[in-house]
């Protein structure tokens, strides 16, 4: 719920250019709510007001207070060119407490409307981790049988692009099935720490929410100290993985990250390309 203190307000009209829903005027100098029922609690009115007299019931939630200058361009290049997609890792566990860290920094990613219909299941336990591992192996490897040349070849008369893409990928799915017989752990590359993110079925931009946190929640983690990386075959297989997670009713798997203590030191960072763009003017 909405709350605005006419006794602080300025009438600047900031929050009214900020409202995407249009719900906030100026009357006499005072800002006022249009329809309380309306708004739905994106915050940024309460994020731009300078005199501190808009006030949103979060439920529970609290803000992080600003207390230090915004990162330099400069700086934060360099957060962003030294993170590493890390799937080598020591034997060091990571403590609840940073954990806990790490939820507050990846709850200040954006959502849909405010809605942060999004949520994490973290795997500390290693047999756990390497039980999970081995059903993710099974399956691409199940798939890797199944996917033979004929069964393609028909998948490419309505979709060419797909079958290309699975005639691509399925040595890379046999090879790991392999490994995996072999007793390695080449899916979560036997981390200390897995957080799945899960987000609601049927909602058209889940996957974007929950992504979003994914890469907050990575690079608070770089900032620490520590190493992450997306691991797109657990979310690939998630009928495989989702019976390990007891995901509330409902909701489905959408990003997967493996966390850990770096076992190696990165000196530099690697030569990117810049994107093919296209400009329009």
């Amino acid at each position: 719920m909405i709350e605005i203190q006419s006794d602080k307000c300025g009438g600047c009209g900031d929050c009214v250019d900020v409202c995407v829903k249009r719900n906030i005027k100026v009357d006499d100098g005072v800002a006022a709510v249009v329809s309380p029922d309306a708004c739905i609690e994106c915050g940024q009115c309460y994020a731009v007001c300078a005199a501190d007299a808009i006030q949103l019931d979060f439920a529970g939630a609290t803000a992080v207070e600003i207390t230090e200058p915004t990162p330099s361009p400069k700086a934060t290049q360099m957060l962003l060119a030294t993170k590493r997609s890390v799937r080598i890792f020591t034997d060091q566990s990571v403590d609840r407490a940073t954990l806990e860290d790490l939820l507050d920094a990846a709850a200040l990613a954006p959502s849909d409307k405010n809605t942060q219909r999004r949520g994490f299941v973290i795997v500390t336990n290693r047999d756990t981790i390497r039980t999970i591992d081995r059903a993710v192996c099974a399956s691409l490897g199940k798939a890797a049988k199944i996917l033979s040349w004929p069964v393609r070849k028909l998948i490419g008369l309505s979709k060419p692009a797909f079958a290309r893409e699975l005639t691509a990928n399925r040595p890379s799915m046999a090879a790991i099935a392999n490994a995996s017989a072999k007793g390695h752990f080449p899916i979560f590359y036997d981390a200390p720490c897995v957080i799945f993110g899960y987000g609601p079925k049927g909602n058209l931009v889940a996957k974007d929410t929950a992504d979003a946190a994914q890469q907050y929640l990575m690079l608070a983690a770089h900032a620490m100290g520590l190493g992450s990386c997306m691991i797109g075959y657990a979310t690939t297989r998630a009928k495989a993985v989702e019976p390990f997670l007891d995901l509330p009713a409902g909701q489905r798997l959408l990003t997967c990250t493996i966390l850990g203590h770096p076992a190696v030191d990165y000196k530099r960072a690697i030569p990117r390309k810049r994107p093919p763009t296209t400009w329009i003017n």
